[in-house]
């Protein structure tokens, strides 16, 4: 299945599944960084405010691309030869750092709702949080469930989760 790929040049709102918000003013240049690759059809021009922050630029550290409301927002221009020729939804069709956040919300979800039907309250959003803090350990049931994740990427999908069960 395609992602529904928007580019914003002038007016417009968050339609699709990706919206490449390539409006004025431009705030900088930089390469987009989604988890260990780079991204060689877009240029980074701004900061994506708001939503979960899933790619970042590789010189200012900036976040240039967040998950808002389901839809993966880019501040970046595309690059014509690459749209042209349909590389642009190729290189965004690959698996994105969003939809990782989506898989640990949803591992998380599972763990607490279970949690709850069994015990009436869920040790695993305390230990997390905890974890999060650098206050404790991460327990091994939670670190077996979800893989090697960096505490950025983890605090992301607790902040979603919290929004999604609250």
């Amino acid at each position: 299945m395609s992602r529904r790929i928007k580019v914003l040049f002038d007016k417009g709102d968050y339609e699709g599944d990706v919206v490449i918000d390539a409006r004025p003013p431009y705030e900088f240049y930089d390469v987009i960084k989604l988890g260990d690759r780079e991204l060689k059809s877009l240029i980074a021009v701004g900061e994506a405010k708001g939503g979960a922050a899933v790619g970042w630029g590789k010189y200012t550290k900036r976040p240039v691309a967040a998950l808002i409301n389901g839809v993966l927002v880019f501040r970046a221009i595309p690059l014509t030869l690459y749209q042209e020729l349909g590389l642009l939804e190729k290189e965004i069709g690959e698996p994105q750092r969003g939809d990782v956040v989506k898989e640990l919300v949803e591992k998380l979800k599972r763990i607490v709702l279970e949690e709850r039907r069994r015990y009436k309250k869920a040790a695993s959003l305390s230990a997390l949080q905890r974890y999060l803090e650098g206050s404790g350990e991460l327990p091994s049931y939670l670190a077996d469930a979800l893989g090697v994740t960096d505490k950025h990427l983890l605090s992301k999908a607790l902040e979603m989760l919290y929004n999604e069960i609250y």
